[in-house]
């Protein structure tokens, strides 16, 4: 019989997993933290799990293809990196491939474990949030302004809210982003816990990251909460009685007439409106109008790399202004201008193959929500987005459920 480790070790090994995601999403209370710490940190505690590891066939392959992802990341890295990022990118590796070998009664309670964590963070910078709101004083505390000048966010302890002025011209109330650095940041790996825990109303846990993607504002929140609704919800009541194929007819007939509403009243004053409704409407060149995750030097340069041999490999090793004119910019356009196709193909190839060893529609739908983000957001080698995902596939490829009480001693 195996043998689990003890609640406490595995407690504190995921909560260093967890302060890894906290910290490369930067954070407020880990702001003064240096990022390197961090991932030693999580490396040196993920050592405790090397006995629990298991690799079968399957999950040898996946690892191999993460091991090239990333042998090729730091390639690409070498010319302008740093000794400390490439450093970081190896502890990443080893990180991420124990928590592929894990039982998958492991998973489930790393899995339980973050959510907790984040489920707790997310309610006490909730609660401040409606604080502030209701015109309560909230002690402020340092403003941080990013490397690249793009943000800029007083310190609310709570809570952060930036204090850019374009953005605070968009609506009469403002959006929420927790201690992340801005609304999207939050609203994306919040969708891939809400997913990854199977969107499950019972646990109070997906009511605080529902609550949170709400008061975001976000339109990569929204959107991923509608695909997600739609294909792990309504597509498979569907398939069910003919109460449930009525059911999803007459909700898609409300949300449809609502949004068509909506647009025709152009009403500025309602956020829903103004941050999310009025941002989907049609646009001639960039198809919707909140799509606006590019400039148009950006593109030019974009469809320049595209004619070029520079297209295989990216232009990170090669382009020593890129950070100069790819700032405040996002997307997967980005992500094939500083890694090129061969990047993107490597980390296609990677999610793909934990979805084909982990197939189930659940998966199959989870990888379909990780792509939709993935298109405005190039965030999907970070830790934030990463190991939610990572879990996600594994845990929702499995078909029956799992019991974690007995994955203690």
């Amino acid at each position: 019989m195996r043998s689990y480790p003890s609640k406490t070790v595995f407690s504190i090994y995921a909560f260093s997993v967890f302060l890894l995601i906290c910290r490369s999403a930067d954070m407020s209370f880990l702001w003064h933290v240096p990022q390197s710490w961090i991932y030693l940190l999580a490396g040196i505690l993920s050592l405790f799990m090397i006995n629990q590891v298991h690799y079968d066939l399957k999950q040898g392959k996946v690892i191999a293809v993460w091991g090239i992802l990333q042998f090729y990341m730091i390639l690409n890295n070498l010319e302008f990196g740093f000794f400390l990022g490439n450093l970081n990118k190896l502890i990443f590796f080893f990180v991420i491939s124990i928590i592929i070998g894990l039982p998958i009664q492991l998973k489930y309670r790393l899995f339980d474990n973050l959510s907790n964590l984040l489920a707790c963070l997310l309610s006490v910078s909730i609660v401040g949030w409606c604080l502030y709101l209701m015109g309560i004083n909230i002690p402020a505390g340092e403003l941080y302004i990013s490397d690249d000048n793009f943000h800029v966010l007083r310190n609310y302890y709570f809570f952060v809210r930036s204090e850019r002025v374009v953005e605070q011209a968009i609506s009469f109330i403002p959006r929420f982003c927790s201690v992340f650095q801005e609304p999207g940041q939050l609203a994306v790996p919040c969708a891939f816990m809400f997913f990854a825990g199977r969107a499950n109303m019972k646990d109070i846990r997906n009511w605080v990251y529902l609550a949170a993607i709400i008061l975001s504002f976000s339109l990569s929140g929204f959107s991923l909460l509608f695909i997600g609704g739609v294909l792990l919800y309504l597509v498979p009541k569907f398939k069910q009685s003919i109460k449930a194929k009525l059911l999803v007819i007459a909700i898609c007939v409300i949300g449809f007439t609502s949004f068509v509403s909506l647009q025709e009243t152009e009403d500025s004053d309602n956020p829903f409106y103004s941050l999310i409704v009025a941002r989907l409407a049609f646009d001639e060149e960039k198809g919707i109008v909140g799509n606006n995750r590019t400039h148009t030097y950006f593109d030019a340069r974009y469809d320049e790399l595209m004619q070029t041999s520079n297209v295989w490999m990216g232009l990170n090793n090669v382009e020593p202004n890129l950070l100069d004119w790819a700032s405040n910019t996002s997307g997967y356009k980005k992500y094939i201008l500083y890694f090129g196709l061969i990047g993107l193909f490597l980390t296609s190839w990677f999610i793909y193959l934990m979805f084909r060893y982990n197939s189930t529609y659940e998966s199959f739908s989870y990888v379909m929500i990780v792509v939709l983000a993935f298109l405005p957001r190039n965030l999907i080698m970070t830790p934030t987005w990463l190991i939610p995902v990572v879990l996600g596939i594994f845990l929702l490829g499995h078909k029956s459920s799992v019991l974690v009480s007995n994955s203690y001693k």
